[in-house]
């Protein structure tokens, strides 16, 4: 399943949940041994020929052998029993620690994004701050330049009008002192400003390659929150980091605190705890096919759920999957677009990988829908 993958991933970052990942392949393993172990064994071969005439009939066990059997019976349906229990409870309890460490999970991805967030405004502030500076700092060189060639004409000028009651040396030594007393200084005008324009454009390089090392830790957090099952809007609807924050919710207000929708991945354990409890309820053995089958649908539908972060606009959402797909069952489709609330469920058939290769107009269809949907203006009200 998929959420194996995941749970495998998580343990490679994270060496403490690498036994539970151990735990939760060797569970996978007894789900699947057990419907395999609730076939009937076929009867044994009855013979056509001379032998199986003369063997003779069956003798009705004594009441002593029928007494022994049924005592062996309820011996094996006790250890079954105490055999159920036990991974029952187990299921549960491995499900809650790992419910339980995606909600912990959760809320230090939002700490750090909400970080990341500060950061990125740091960032934004000290770009705009430099390219203001560079954008000055090549205005003002260009000011200078245009101010000191002016000045210089002049002073050529003037010093050749006094040169003519001085005398040819005198007009020559005046004009070359001022000319190049301006020179000098619109060459260090000149490397002022390239200077700080260097230096501005040094700070927008160093703010490009910061914004690029957040990236990095947004897509890493953004992986890490898609993982949580946990929603933080009802805990913080006024916040603006809720906002960019991939967080899955339920639509079905039937509990939770703050007032708000109850987070996802509580309301699915607590389906998973009924679906087990109703088990036992009924005294059904999990040797069962039809038992087993059920378990491992609650199991698929939290998993494929969970994998998916909860979008921005839920009535903006279109929901495409395949009716004949291996790995998500449309029940589980069913029941994610049941939780977002306003969204559209389209299906197609085929499987995993060939819906999109044989479909692709009912893909786009669905995204030109969606985006037609959204963009429409909000139909009139009606007067009252």
């Amino acid at each position: 399943m998929k959420f194996a993958r995941l749970l495998r991933t998580t343990a490679e970052d994270l060496p403490e949940l690498q036994c539970l990942f151990h735990i939760y392949k060797h569970m996978k393993k007894q789900l699947k041994k057990l419907p395999a172990r609730a076939e009937p064994k076929p009867p044994p071969p009855q013979g056509d020929g001379p032998s199986a005439a003369h063997e003779p009939p069956p003798q009705p066990p004594s009441p002593r052998a029928a007494a022994a059997d049924a005592a062996a019976e309820a011996a094996r349906a006790a250890v079954e029993a105490a055999e159920e229990a036990r991974f029952t409870a187990v299921l549960t309890e491995h499900l809650q620690r790992l419910n339980d460490r995606f909600l912990e999970r959760e809320e230090t991805c939002v700490i750090q994004l909400e970080r990341l967030e500060v950061e990125v405004g740091q960032c934004s502030s000290v770009a705009k701050a430099a390219k203001t500076a560079a954008e000055g700092a090549r205005a003002a060189a260009t000011a200078t330049a245009t101010a000191t060639g002016g000045r210089g004409g002049a002073a050529a000028t003037a010093a050749s009008g006094d040169a003519a009651g001085v005398g040819p040396a005198g007009a020559g030594s005046v004009g070359a002192a001022g000319a190049g007393a301006d020179a000098d200084a619109s060459r260090a005008v000149a490397a002022a400003a390239a200077a700080a324009a260097a230096a501005a454009q040094g700070t927008l390089n160093a703010v490009t390659e910061q914004r690029a090392q957040l990236y990095k830790r947004f897509v890493n957090f953004h992986g890490q929150c898609a993982a949580a099952v946990a929603s933080r809007t009802a805990a913080c609807p006024e916040s603006p980091s809720c906002s960019t924050i991939p967080a899955a919710s339920s639509s079905a207000p039937n509990g939770g605190g703050g007032g708000g929708p109850p987070p996802l991945g509580r309301r699915f354990l607590g389906e998973l705890g009924r679906a087990v409890a109703e088990l036992r309820a009924g005294d059904k053995r999990l040797d069962d096919p039809a038992t087993v089958s059920r378990l491992k649908r609650v199991l698929e539908t939290y998993t494929d759920v969970t994998r998916y972060p909860r979008p921005r606009r839920t009535d903006a959402t279109v929901i495409v999957a395949a009716t004949d797909d291996a790995y998500v069952s449309v029940e589980s489709v069913r029941q994610m677009h049941s939780y977002y609330a306003g969204s559209e469920l389209r299906l197609v058939s085929g499987g995993h990988v060939s819906a999109f290769l044989m479909h692709q107009t009912a893909f786009r269809g669905a995204i030109r829908d969606s985006l037609a949907r959204v963009a429409a203006p909000p139909p009139p009200q009606q007067p009252q």
